[in-house]
């Protein structure tokens, strides 16, 4: 596996934030982030702030994400990037 550092900014674990995954902290004290393996947020899970990186947010099609199963495979998908992307305004 592939791990990155962890980038923890002030955004939050809302419906929408695209984040990184780990390991638990027993076997990662550094909280390096698992450089392929992805998760959507859904719901409000307040319990991952400062703990997981989160690096986008799903403008659009959050529904779609909604849907997602285990298992389920994205044959598809698009980033877009802007300026100031630590803009915790958005």
């Amino acid at each position: 596996p592939y791990f990155l550092p962890p980038e923890f900014t002030g955004l939050k674990h809302e419906p929408g934030a695209f984040g990184m995954a780990r390991i638990p902290d027993s076997s990662n004290p550094e909280r390096l982030s698992h450089a392929r393996q992805f998760y959507v947020v859904t719901g409000y899970a307040p319990h991952m702030n400062g703990q997981y990186t989160i690096f986008g947010r799903v403008t659009k099609g959050l529904d779609v994400a909604e849907r997602l199963r285990k298992g389920d495979r994205i044959v598809d998908l698009k980033v877009f990037v802007r300026p100031n992307v630590n803009d915790e305004n958005r």
